[in-house]
C-alpha cells in the first residue's frame, strides 16, 4: 500500500530557516552520474543539515519560554556553536554540557564558541561520566530551574524531526527543476536523527531513491534503535500511517573510529577541494564523500546518485592540512 500520511513538517518550521540547495554534478562513471546536494552553502556558522533542525526546534524553544535551556556536546561540536547562535539571536538563556578534552581553545569550533559563550555558561563533563551527561545535565538545571528543556548531542531529538524532514522535500525540489530522478542517495549519520529523518521524509515526499547511511558513530544495532525511536516521536507529533524506510549501512572505508582522521582523510580533504571546489570536514564530510564515491564503484551502481554534503564547514578550520 502506498505511504502518504496527510502531515505536513513545515507546519513546525521557521520557513526563514529553512532553504533550497543546489546539486551539482560530481562525476560521471560508465554507470551512473554523481551529484553533490550542497547543504554546506546555506550559510557560515549556521549552515548544512542541522539548520533544518533547528527550523523546527527553535520554535519550539520559543514557545515554551522556558527559564533555561541546556545544551549537550563536545567543545568542538558544529551543532553546539550553531545552537548558540540562534539562542543569542532569539534572547533565550542556555547553560552548556560539553565533554572535557583538550581542544585548543584558540583553534576551529573551540574559538568560534569562546567568542559566543562566558565561561559561567558551561558546565565541562569529564570523559568518565560523558554516558551519564543527560542526567547529570537534568539534575544541574533542577536546582535552579523549574521549566527548562535539554538539547541532548545533535539536536537529536521530538522537536527538531519536523525540520530534519524537509531535506526530502528539498531533493524533491532538485528532481524537480532537473527534471529527472534520483536511484540512490548517500548521507553520512552522526547522532543518527539526519539520516533516519531523509528516510521516513523520502516516504512522506514520494522519493524512490535507495538510502545509504555512512555511519560515523555507533554500531548496526544502534542505529536500528534510532530508527525505532524517530517512529516513536513521529507518532508523538501526529505522524502515522507510514512504513519503516529500509536504510543500507556502511562504515567509513579509512579511520573508522568515530572523531579519528588519519594521512588518507586529509589527502581526501585536498583531494575533494583542488579537483572539485568542495571544502569538507575531515571528521565527516571527507570521510563520508570518499566512502560513497568507493561504494558507488566498488558495487557498480547505476543511474542517478546524489550525495549529500550536510554542511558544518567550520569543522575544517584548525586543522593542519599540509
Amino acid at each position: 500500500m502506498e505511504n502518504k500520511p496527510s502531515f505536513s513538517p513545515f507546519s513546525f518550521c521557521d520557513t526563514e530557516l529553512l532553504y533550497h540547495s543546489r546539486t551539482h554534478l560530481l562525476r560521471s562513471y560508465e554507470r551512473a552520474h554523481v551529484f553533490l546536494k550542497r547543504e554546506d552553502e546555506s550559510g557560515f556558522g549556521i549552515s548544512g543539515c542541522k539548520k533544518r533542525k533547528y527550523a523546527s526546534l527553535i520554535p519550539f524553544l520559543e514557545k515554551s519560554d522556558f527559564e533555561q535551556v541546556g545544551i549537550i556536546g563536545g567543545a568542538s561540536s558544529n551543532n553546539v556553536i550553531g545552537l548558540v547562535q540562534l539562542l543569542r539571536e532569539k534572547n533565550i538563556p542556555f547553560h552548556l554540557f560539553l565533554k572535557e578534552n583538550h581542544t585548543d581553545a584558540h583553534k576551529g569550533n573551540a574559538f568560534f564558541l569562546k567568542l559566543l559563550t562566558n565561561p559561567e555558561e558551561i558546565t565541562y563533563i569529564s570523559s568518565k561520566e560523558w554516558p551519564l551527561v543527560q542526567e547529570i545535565s537534568e539534575r544541574h538545571l533542577q536546582q535552579n530551574y523549574q521549566h527548562y528543556f535539554v538539547v541532548p548531542e545533535g539536536s537529536s531529538c521530538k522537536e527538531a524531526v519536523p525540520g530534519a524532514l524537509t531535506l526530502a522535500y528539498d531533493i524533491v525540489e532538485n528532481q524537480r527543476l532537473s527534471k529527472m530522478e534520483y536511484d540512490h542517495i548517500f548521507i553520512d549519520s552522526g547522532t543518527a536523527l539526519t539520516a533516519i529523518a531523509l528516510g521516513y521524509g523520502g516516504l512522506m515526499a514520494g522519493l524512490k531513491a535507495s538510502m545509504h547511511v555512512v555511519r560515523m558513530a555507533g554500531d548496526e544495532a544502534w542505529f536500528h534503535e534510532q530508527v525505532k525511536l524517530v517512529q516513536e516521536w513521529l507518532l508523538l507529533l501526529g505522524c502515522n500511517g507510514f512504513q519503516t524506510p529500509t536504510f543500507h549501512l556502511y562504515k567509513p572505508f579509512t579511520a573508522k573510529s568515530f572523531g579519528s582522521v588519519n594521512e588518507t582523510i586529509r589527502q581526501q580533504v585536498k583531494y575533494l577541494a583542488k579537483q572539485h571546489g568542495i571544502l569538507t570536514d575531515p571528521v565527516y564530510s571527507a570521510k563520508h564523500i570518499a566512502t560513497s564515491m568507493l561504494i558507488v564503484e566498488n558495487e557498480r551502481l547505476t543511474g542517478n546518485i546524489l550525495v549529500v554534503h550536510s554542511g558544518g564547514g567550520t569543522g575544517l578550520t584548525g586543522w593542519e592540512i599540509d
